[in-house]
């Protein structure tokens, strides 16, 4: 029997994966729709290199941020 793809469930304004922590606030304001690096986030916030990039890793999992090539992110194209 074939392996049908996982839909994530609609999640609401008040759920867990949608609120937002103030460093990963610090994040966002920090990217553009172009993209930065990781480095370039890392001297805007003052965080340090470990906690921007597992900030980056939750908000890549919560859809606020992509992946682009050279160690840059950027907001995701809807949003």
């Amino acid at each position: 029997e074939p392996l049908l793809p996982l839909k994530m469930p609609k999640s609401t304004t008040n759920s867990p994966e949608n609120s937002i922590s103030p460093d990963e606030a610090l994040i966002l304001k920090a990217v553009t729709a172009e993209g930065i690096s990781l480095d370039r986030i890392v001297l805007a916030s003052g965080l340090t290199a470990a906690r921007v990039s597992s900030l980056v890793v939750g908000l890549r999992l919560k859809g606020r941020l992509r992946l682009l090539s050279g160690n840059r992110v950027c907001l995701p194209k809807n949003g």
